[in-house]
């Protein structure tokens, strides 16, 4: 998949697909080596992490 960086201008190619889901962005890749696709949310800028909600006690 080729991205435009939006700082430079310049294209960028990226492995696998960046998609978003329920106003979150997710990259699915397979890295070399492995046998399975991952799943990755994407951190926003500024933000601690990717994840939407807290982790229930």
């Amino acid at each position: 998949m080729t991205k435009t960086d939006p700082i430079s201008g310049d294209s960028v190619v990226v492995a696998g697909s960046i998609y978003l889901k329920q106003e979150r962005y997710y990259w699915k890749v397979r890295f070399p080596g492995e046998d399975k696709a991952r799943i990755i949310a994407l951190k926003p800028v500024g933000s601690y992490q990717a994840r939407m909600k807290q982790k229930l006690q």
